[in-house]
């Protein structure tokens, strides 16, 4: 909606991303702040007792959003509604993940979990890196053709991608997770368990940096494959 209203608005006008149009940073800190409402529900938690997760929230995201690093930059530079809507949504999940690892921190530093807490931020580092090169190297696999051929526009597949991609983690991922955990190797053979997280954390690292490697060169890989091999290897 805010795609084809910022279309509506900037249409026939050279500013392409003028000052009344704020429905990007709407959804941009709505993506923000979506760990601390996740993180609210499963533990019955009130809203109100995570204020600093909202201010972490809000700093971040305005941070990423007037500084534009990387790929929030490549999206500001489009020029066009697409780029408008999308470099803030870039930043709100940059300021997601920064939130997350600030929360793992905190709660390092204050209740000094020292050894599960860095391996909760770890994990989450490797796993964020690891969604950013599925996104790169799986959305093009499916959505290639169909881009190619005209068949939709880059928008348009981005979209699609975002709405069927997260369904789809919702709905199935809860299998391959379970395959990949404990389907491939019994984490009762493997000696401490300790020994087992650090192995699935390094096939997690591995695997990414070969999806990352094969998109640059743009091979077209199987993500559950590449982490499955990686995993029996490691």
């Amino acid at each position: 909606a805010g795609w084809w209203a910022t279309g509506v608005m900037t249409k026939g006008k050279t500013d392409h991303d003028p000052s009344e149009i704020v429905a990007d940073e709407v959804v941009g800190q709505w993506i923000a702040l979506l760990p601390l409402s996740i993180g609210a529900t499963n533990n019955s938690v009130s809203m109100l007792d995570l204020w600093p997760g909202w201010v972490a929230a809000f700093v971040l995201f305005r941070l990423f959003d007037i500084w534009k690093p990387w790929l929030v930059g490549r999206a500001d530079r489009r020029g066009d509604p697409l780029g408008v809507m999308l470099d803030d949504v870039i930043a709100g999940i940059f300021a997601a993940i920064g939130v997350v690892l600030l929360a793992g921190l905190g709660a390092m530093v204050a209740f000094g979990q020292t050894d599960n807490t860095l391996i909760v931020v770890v994990a989450a580092i490797f796993g964020a890196y690891m969604a950013l090169n599925i996104g790169a190297n799986d959305v093009a696999n499916n959505m290639g053709p169909a881009v190619g051929a005209n068949a939709l526009t880059m928008g348009g597949a981005i979209a699609i991608a975002a709405v069927f991609e997260t369904a789809g983690a919702l709905i199935a991922g809860g299998d391959v997770v379970s395959t990949i955990s404990r389907g491939i190797i019994d984490p009762q053979t493997i000696g401490t368990d300790g020994i087992f997280v650090w192995a699935m954390m390094a096939a997690l690292l591995s695997s990414a940096l070969w999806v990352n490697l094969a998109t640059w060169i743009g091979a077209p890989v199987s993500t559950t494959h590449s982490i499955g091999i990686c995993f029996v290897k490691t």
